[in-house]
């Protein structure tokens, strides 16, 4: 665990320190830079706003990834990949709260959303206003 940091430009040697940390020499198929991490807040924003359409309840998501492509079984977990933890403080607002270096092979490349409750229900209204069930015959 770090401590968090807030992804924007002004912090990105905090950022590239924290990456440098936790994957040492690794780069291949590592998370390296700022601006990487910049466009998974970025990403992470998109994907949060899309979901729920309410800037003012983006607060607690959490959004994690792991750098690189899923390679074959054949690789038996020799690759290093970076996983990266950002929470959402409000819209625009990404912290960097955890970061690690792990050997992987088919895991890698894959991101998740994790939603507050709050957020899920929100939702699913949402998604609920966009279809019509059909009555029963």
């Amino acid at each position: 665990m770090i401590k968090s940091i807030k992804i924007n430009i002004e912090n990105s040697s905090a950022i590239e320190a924290a990456l440098l940390n936790a994957n040492g020499r690794a780069t291949a198929h590592t998370y390296t830079s700022a601006s990487e991490i910049i466009s998974l807040a970025e990403l992470a924003d998109n994907k949060l706003y899309t979901l729920i359409k309410n800037k003012s309840m983006m607060k607690g998501a959490i959004f994690y990834d792991r750098s690189g492509d899923s390679l074959p079984n054949s690789y038996n977990n020799s690759r290093i990949c970076t996983n990266v933890e950002i929470e959402c403080a409000k819209s625009g607002d990404w912290r960097l709260v955890s970061v690690s270096a792990v050997k992987a092979n088919t895991d890698c490349g894959k991101s998740l959303l994790k939603i507050t409750p709050e957020q899920d229900a929100l939702a699913i209204l949402l998604l609920r206003k966009r279809y019509a069930i059909k009555e029963a015959a």
